[in-house]
């Protein structure tokens, strides 16, 4: 079974009119940036809020371990700032206090990836899979899992309903069952 490339010409094209969860990871931060420094900075985009894990009970205004999130109130502002960033092996950047920051943005329709659009398969073929980076594309699943016990027809990256913002979690069904039973005996994925 061939997996096709999302990287080719037609996945280009189509990307250019995709739509984009409002949430968007900031890697990199500086270590002396605070939420109103990052207001400053991403604000010129539109209306957002600024997010880290364990924020409100950290009551601290400074982002741990330098990422954050910004949640826009509108889906155009992470197309204005994907528009004003710039591009380094695959990846976006955006300059706050003169040092890059990476902008990770998720793509909407990268998570869901059909192999195989005409499987013969059991609806019970399916694995839940946990533990995944949030950056990991639908794809990316299908052909780790694929590698490892073939016969992968169908893989999504769960997201979460307002935001539409990776949980870390997905799912995979395969098109045998020898397939699904070697990798429910595999027991953990993640990538």
């Amino acid at each position: 079974m061939i997996l096709s490339d999302p990287k080719d010409e037609n996945a280009a094209a189509s990307r250019r009119n995709e739509c984009f969860s409002r949430k968007v990871f900031l890697g990199g931060l500086p270590s002396d940036i605070d939420e109103d420094n990052i207001r400053f900075y991403f604000s010129p985009f539109g209306a957002l809020s600024v997010d880290w894990p364990h924020k409100a009970k950290s009551k601290s205004s400074h982002p741990p371990h330098g990422y954050a999130y910004l949640i826009f109130c509108d889906e155009l502002s992470v197309r204005l700032l994907i528009a004003s960033c710039i591009r380094e092996d695959e990846k976006l950047f955006y300059f706050v206090f003169s040092q890059k920051v990476e902008i990770c943005p998720w793509y909407l329709a990268d998570s869901n990836f059909v192999v195989d659009k005409h499987p013969v398969v059991k609806p019970s073929n399916t694995i839940v899979v946990t533990g995944l980076r949030r950056s990991t594309r639908s794809s990316d699943l299908a052909r780790m899992v694929n590698a490892e016990f073939g016969n992968v027809f169908y893989a999504r990256i769960n997201i979460d309903r307002e935001l539409k913002y990776p949980l870390g979690t997905g799912c995979v069904s395969f098109s045998s069952e020898e397939s699904y039973i070697a990798a429910l005996n595999a027991a953990v994925f993640s990538s």
